[in-house]
């Protein structure tokens, strides 16, 4: 069931794509963006063991944050249009701590070395695009949809501490929840084959609950934020650009045996290629 829904997720979902002019029905997109200034933290508690606030560069020596994606526009006809698209992020850190944590319900003293190793947050997005306003070069967008966020976190230690508990993992994507997602976009042409473009959109709940009830009924907080500028230029049938995202993600889950939170934030540069059919 949970493969299914993440099925329909990819194919009903996107982000950073937009549909092309009237007539070009169809645009398709590769994406690939690394991180240049990024920072965070983590905290996670084990029942009544409140756990201390881990920097993800401070504490985890994060150093790289790397994404990449596909994206689908269909537009109908001059005024509406859906996007679709799939992300992947990966971030790996490894640090020695100079103080004593608590993380998990474990205790791990100075000199333990934190690795987060094979974390990664994965994003499926669904978006109805309005277009209530546009001419030759220019273009107004108003996004409504829905986003979902799947994130994995592993904090390896090393050495173990002993006689401590031994669970490394965090799975924030428990939950499962696609949450409701509003934005906007600009989009100008000032020359042949030129594009510029700029887009803000994102969502956030508070204390949300889930259907997850294992330990407790979860409760659920999010709010995340996508900024992004591209420029591209289009040879035929194929643009190619560059972009400059601007990131903000956290999230919050608690329930009677956990209360975890993750938050991520920062800047982004890539590139891509996109396809008009």
């Amino acid at each position: 069931m949970r493969f299914l829904c993440l099925l329909v997720s990819i194919l009903l979902t996107g982000q950073g794509l937009n549909a092309g002019p009237l007539g070009e029905r169809l645009s398709l997109s590769v994406r690939a963006e690394a991180g240049v200034d990024f920072d965070g933290f983590v905290r996670l508690r084990q029942f009544s063991v409140e756990g201390s606030r881990l920097g993800l560069r401070e504490d985890l020596g994060l150093r790289q944050w790397t994404s990449g994606g596909v994206d689908f526009g269909w537009r109908f006809d001059d005024r509406h249009a859906l996007r679709a698209g799939f992300t992947g992020t990966r971030f790996r850190g490894l640090n020695t701590l100079d103080r004593d944590v608590v993380h998990e319900g474990a205790t791990y003293p100075a000199g333990t070395q934190l690795k987060l190793d094979r974390s990664s947050w994965w994003r499926v997005e669904a978006w109805y695009l309005f277009t209530p306003w546009r001419n030759e070069h220019a273009e107004i967008g108003l996004l409504g949809g829905v986003v979902l966020d799947l994130l994995d976190l592993w904090v390896v230690p090393n050495p173990r501490p002993p006689a401590q508990p031994k669970d490394d993992h965090e799975n924030f994507a428990t939950a499962w929840l696609p949450l409701p997602a509003l934005g906007m976009r600009l989009e100008v042409r000032p020359l042949a084959g030129l594009r510029l473009g700029i887009e803000a959109r994102g969502t956030h709940v508070e204390n949300l609950a889930t259907w997850h009830t294992a330990g407790g009924r979860m409760r659920h907080s999010q709010t995340s934020f996508d900024g992004r500028m591209e420029i591209g230029y289009r040879a035929a049938q194929v643009e190619f650009g560059a972009a400059l995202s601007f990131r903000v993600f956290r999230i919050e889950q608690n329930n009677e045996e956990d209360g975890n939170e993750f938050s991520l934030h920062g800047t982004q540069v890539g590139i891509f290629i996109r396809v008009v059919l």
